[in-house]
């Protein structure tokens, strides 16, 4: 695995570099297209100019004007409004390189301005120079980013390439060829300036021709680089998807557990306290029956007995049903909730029950609070099914570094305790709270219970 992963970081890297690399390529050749572009430009408007000038100086401009089948712009204006609408299109470039994430609609109005000026560009030189629509090209691939709108340039771009050919439009627009310019030198000096000129249309075409190639691999790049982060995003919501059933699963096992711990607990509850008095009360009715037969006089005394242990057996059972019903807590304050406990079992039992509390108070924290009130009731429900008491105190004591919790009742039964579920439920939970528990019965048959949770106080 770790491996794995240092291999795709390896290649994450090495297709950074790359695409890093292909994109400066994209730029160093756009670059080229522009200086090439412009060194057509001066070579071609330069020509005119000085050709203009020499015939000018020979008086030969009757015979150049004739060969041409439209006047020509001044030489002067040429050169300047060229330069202009060149400057405007490197311009509108520059702008778009430096402003970032412009709005569709923007690049859309500016790709069109550079489209009109190409064509303004293209009416100044007579079509002299149809490598300016490469360049447009270029920046219809580069800038436009809405597919429908990229074709719709490209395609009218590639047409305008096609159509705007000095022989196929000077047939029927009148149109004046550059080459006219060039047959007033001789035949030695025009092969130079027609090389010079064809050379860099060529070398302008393969230049377009390597931006293309490097923006091809620009985007297979990027698409490889996108589905390489389609599938791991995949990949990541697959784990994601299994590694939340599987928490799904592991909550439905605790909540089983959950309910097979409670209903063990119920379980040993009922065998322990109800299964015991039944039994004891089904005892008592038998010996009732044999004193019918033999002394009938003792019957009272067994009803008597009898009729204690089924209050008694009432009792567990009222304890029980109190245990299964929605927390106290969720209705009453702490100190309200345990004081309510406190009456309710004073009422239905003889038992008298008080609660009391020492120290200053101070808010507690939620969880804790929900614990002292549960171990109060499992402390009164032990009181009541282990003990015959008819005193129980339930004494919260609040100290600076955490809260005590006292529970006393008389009527110990028997002074050697051994540790039921009871005591060992209230154990756990002081131990999940990082508390101390201690319990211990003394020879006046009272049964102490003391619990002690640290930093009980809430921070917020």
């Amino acid at each position: 695995m770790h491996s794995n992963n240092i291999l795709k970081g390896i290649q994450s890297l090495s297709s950074f570099f790359k695409n890093f690399h292909n994109g400066l390529m994209v730029k160093a050749i756009r670059v080229a297209l522009i200086l090439l572009n412009y060194g057509i430009l001066l070579l071609t408007t330069i020509i005119i100019a000085h050709t203009t000038n020499l015939v000018c100086t020979d008086f030969e401009a009757y015979k150049l004007l004739s060969s041409f089948s439209s006047v020509p712009i001044p030489p002067g204006s040429l050169i300047l409004y060229s330069q202009i609408v060149f400057l405007m299109i490197v311009g509108l470039i520059i702008l778009r390189s430096r402003i970032k994430n412009l709005s569709e609609l923007l690049n859309f109005i500016l790709v069109s301005i550079d489209i009109i000026l190409a064509l303004i560009l293209l009416y100044y030189l007579n079509i002299s120079n149809k490598s300016i629509l490469l360049l447009i090209i270029t920046n219809i691939i580069v800038y436009v980013n809405k597919k429908r709108n990229k074709y719709i340039f490209l395609t009218f771009c590639v047409i305008l390439y096609i159509i705007l050919d000095f022989d196929i439009l000077s047939s029927r627009l009148h149109l004046y060829s550059f080459g006219n310019y060039l047959y007033y030198y001789n035949a030695s000096t025009r092969i130079v300036l027609f090389g010079i000129r064809n050379s860099l249309y060529s070398v302008t075409l393969v230049f377009f021709i390597l931006f293309m190639i490097f923006e091809i691999q620009v985007s297979l790049e990027e698409t490889r680089r996108v589905k390489q982060l389609n599938k791991a995003l995949f990949e990541s919501t697959q784990q994601l998807r299994l590694s939340n059933i599987q928490l799904m699963e592991y909550w439905k096992r605790n909540e089983e557990m959950a309910k097979l711990k409670e209903r063990n607990r119920l379980a040993r509850d009922i065998h322990d306290t109800i299964g015991h008095y039944l039994t004891a009360i089904d005892m008592g009715i038998k010996v009732c029956l044999k004193a019918i037969e033999k002394d009938p006089q003792l019957l009272p005394s067994h009803l008597g007995k009898v009729h204690e242990l089924t209050q008694k057996s009432l009792l567990d059972i009222r304890m029980s049903i109190k245990e299964l019903q929605p927390d106290a807590l969720t209705r009453y304050a702490l100190h309200s909730a345990i004081s309510n406990l406190a009456k309710e079992i004073s009422n239905f039992s003889k038992a008298k029950v008080e609660f009391s509390i020492n120290g200053a108070t101070y808010k507690l924290n939620t969880q804790i609070e929900e614990s002292i009130y549960h171990i109060a009731q499992e402390g009164i429900s032990n009181a009541v099914r282990h003990s015959n008491p008819n005193s129980i105190r339930i004494i919260l004591t609040y100290q600076k570094d955490g809260v005590n919790l006292q529970i006393i009742n008389n009527g110990l039964k028997q002074t050697n305790i051994v540790p039921g579920f009871g005591l060992t439920h209230i154990k756990e939970k002081i131990e999940e709270l990082s508390g101390s528990f201690n319990y211990r019965a003394d020879s006046n048959k009272e049964f102490t219970m003391q619990i002690f949770i640290p930093q009980a106080k809430r921070t917020s």
